[in-house]
């Protein structure tokens, strides 16, 4: 009798222990899900009402979220972020030299966004200074000078080696966008972010100069602008946004960093208000940074 209560006992705990593990195994692999689901849940709130106007893509370990990311977009000032890695390869290939100095004359000069049109005549500034304004400050100068550096070829070609097809420059800055206008997706400048931080794009050395001026950005009225000084601080926003009258379109992409955790994201607008997609981004961009800092 005490013999066949030991063995009910056993099968009784050897039940409970599988059903218990079972059980954590559950919980564990839901809570994967629930937190990519839950975070997809809370992008899908922000842009609904908004979905035909927005295109998003964001990367994260636990997965990825996408809303329209392959729509193809005029790419504003984004196409920016593909010129500086072809220039940051070419500069590690020995094409260019970085601290080579060149004159900025008149007929250099670009309207638009950018500081270097506002400095007195024949500045002479490196490559390396021309690539940082066309990042930090968002300088049609200064890309225009860097275009003609590199070349848009190269430029395109670099974008096929990083599987973005849909990524494509055609035209300088404030050139017309007819015939041909300069495209990109939420998706490919995801893509494009990853390519430099987790693959061999770039080399260590020109890796870190891509980094400073993405995260040396001075125009942070997206998707950084609800960065908590004390709740978020420990994150590191590197990104590139761009807008475009012409074509009504207004973007924001970057990847934010925190502790060994990567998220990359790109939200790109068209025929929005500049009110209500600033808020949007704003909201998205609170929202990744929340789920960096509390997973």
């Amino acid at each position: 009798m005490i013999i066949r209560n030991k063995k009910v006992f056993s099968l009784a705990l050897v039940g409970m222990l599988t059903i218990g593990s079972l059980m954590f195994m559950n919980q564990y692999v839901s809570g994967e899900k629930k937190q990519n689901s839950d975070l997809q849940d809370e992008i899908e709130t922000i842009v609904e009402g908004h979905e035909e106007n927005v295109g998003v893509f964001i990367s994260t370990k636990d997965g990825d979220i996408g809303i329209n990311e392959d729509k193809v977009y005029s790419s504003a000032s984004t196409i920016k972020v593909p010129i500086l890695v072809e220039g940051l390869r070419q500069a590690d290939k020995g094409i260019i030299n970085l601290d080579e100095k060149t004159t900025v004359s008149s007929s250099d000069i670009t309207n638009g966004g950018g500081i270097i049109r506002h400095l007195s005549d024949n500045q002479e500034l490196s490559i390396r200074d021309l690539m940082y304004l066309m990042i930090i400050v968002s300088d049609n100068t200064a890309t225009n000078m860097v275009i003609d550096r590199v070349g848009m070829d190269a430029v395109n070609q670099a974008c096929i080696e990083m599987d973005c097809h849909d990524t494509k420059l055609q035209r300088k800055m404030l050139e017309s966008v007819k015939p041909k206008d300069n495209l990109t997706s939420a998706k490919d400048m995801s893509t494009i972010f990853k390519a430099v931080y987790e693959g061999d794009m770039l080399k260590e050395n020109e890796k870190e100069e891509f980094l400073r001026a993405l995260g040396d950005q001075k125009l942070t009225s997206n998707l950084p602008a609800y960065k908590d000084k004390e709740k978020h601080k420990d994150v590191d926003i590197y990104h590139k946004g761009g807008s475009l009258g012409s074509t009504n379109v207004n973007h924001d992409a970057g990847m934010m960093t925190y502790e060994d955790d990567v998220a990359y994201v790109s939200v790109m607008t068209e025929d929005m208000s500049k009110k209500s997609l600033q808020i949007m981004m704003a909201e998205i961009g609170e929202t990744v940074m929340d789920y960096l800092v509390e997973e």
